[in-house]
């Protein structure tokens, strides 16, 4: 008989697979860490009820699709947005998927019903997972992802001209042709943008293209005396929508998950810019609103929009130092639907991480102590109550 002195990590350890942290996009990218991940992943009740309404919306008349997770640290919305973008790609019956799905049913049987029968018997969705960042703006950035997925879902033929691959093109026109104006923009870009011509079109073919356009137009501008067209090109969230289209009516897809994870550092740059930056804050944010206006009336050509941050817009909002961020902020809230991931789901976690020791490997590091310290914890809160 074990003593009631016994310390705890006598009578317990932590999962040998258990991973306190995901980080995305590259763990989804990675097969095998993928794997492992939605093997060990551990459902609360908040996460349950956050995949339930988000299987409800798969529904072709919903018009819930553009969706905002907020939480703290450690209130795993990594690992949340995660299985999300796996319950989106991969059919019911996938073989790496039953785990999620016997937890599951193990925990909630009315809600895993509604989740697994919500996604069976359909395509695939195209999952676009990025993370944002404090100084890439969004229009540019989430075109890229949406070029990066289709390219590795080997659909590339279906992604339509952007500004920026056009830019792109035309100096390989020039440089293809020798074309003498190419000599006199390749000065204009050193001279007055500081810039290379390599480095121009690295910049281009990137997340942070909107930061290496405006050079492109100027420089344009100069060796040419015209401006560069940049209205036979289609918005992001007309971009999306018609690829959406295009998929669905192919028969391969049933529709478009775009998942920005860590969207606090978008909220804290629209909220913070100042007002003499209000035209650049005010487009940055439309791209935002218009892709999450245009998820929400996507009908049968599904797109869904779902974005977490460390804090709500409303939060965003009133830390504001303009009255400019915060109206922008503000605005944008509206069209998305809220889901807080509270604290007290630790408990769960804990509880799912945490194995009797006769039933699993023992993991000799740091994740071993740092969860039996906090099992320590809760275990001496509950003995006072």
């Amino acid at each position: 008989m074990i003593s009631a002195d016994a310390p705890l990590s006598q009578l317990v350890v932590v999962d040998a697979g258990f991973k306190p942290a995901v980080h995305l996009p590259d763990d989804f990218d990675k097969d095998e860490q993928n794997a492992q991940l939605i093997r060990t992943y551990i459902p609360t009740t908040q996460s349950i009820s956050f995949l339930a309404e988000v299987a409800r919306s798969l529904n072709p008349v919903s018009n819930e699709r553009a969706r905002m997770l907020t939480g703290t640290f450690g209130t795993g919305k990594s690992d949340l947005l995660l299985m999300l973008c796996n319950y989106f790609l991969r059919p019911v019956d996938d073989p790496v998927m039953q785990p999620f799905y016997e937890k599951l049913r193990r925990l909630n049987e009315a809600q895993y019903t509604t989740i697994y029968q919500q996604r069976v018997n359909k395509k695939p969705f195209l999952v676009v997972l990025l993370q944002a960042n404090a100084v890439t703006p969004f229009p540019g950035f989430v075109l890229h992802g949406l070029e990066q997925a289709l390219r590795k879902a080997g659909l590339e033929e279906f992604m339509l001209p952007t500004r920026y691959a056009a830019a792109a093109q035309k100096i390989s026109e020039w440089q293809r042709e020798g074309h003498p104006v190419l000599q006199r923009f390749v000065a204009a870009l050193r001279d007055n943008e500081a810039k290379e011509l390599t480095t121009l079109l690295r910049e281009l073919g990137g997340p942070g293209a909107d930061l290496a356009f405006p050079a492109f137009l100027r420089a344009f501008r100069t060796a040419t005396g015209t401006a560069f067209d940049i209205y036979s090109y289609n918005r992001p969230e007309e971009t999306y929508k018609r690829v959406a289209q295009a998929l669905r009516e192919r028969g391969s897809h049933s529709g478009i998950l775009v998942v920005c994870d860590e969207f606090t550092e978008v909220l804290r740059r629209l909220a913070r810019a100042s007002d003499q930056q209000a035209a650049e804050v005010e487009a940055e944010a439309l791209g935002v609103q218009d892709l999450a206006n245009t998820s929400i009336s996507s009908g049968q050509n599904q797109l869904y929009f779902v974005i977490s941050s460390l804090e709500s817009f409303a939060s965003s909002s009133n830390e504001s130092t303009s009255g400019s961020g915060s109206k922008t902020v503000e605005k944008i809230g509206g069209r998305f639907k809220p889901f807080e991931l509270a604290l007290q789901d630790s408990a769960e976690l804990i509880r799912g991480a945490i194995r009797r020791l006769t039933d699993a490997a023992v993991l000799p590091n740091r994740q071993r102590d740092e969860l039996v310290e906090l099992g320590r914890t809760l275990w001496r809160q509950s003995s006072k109550q």
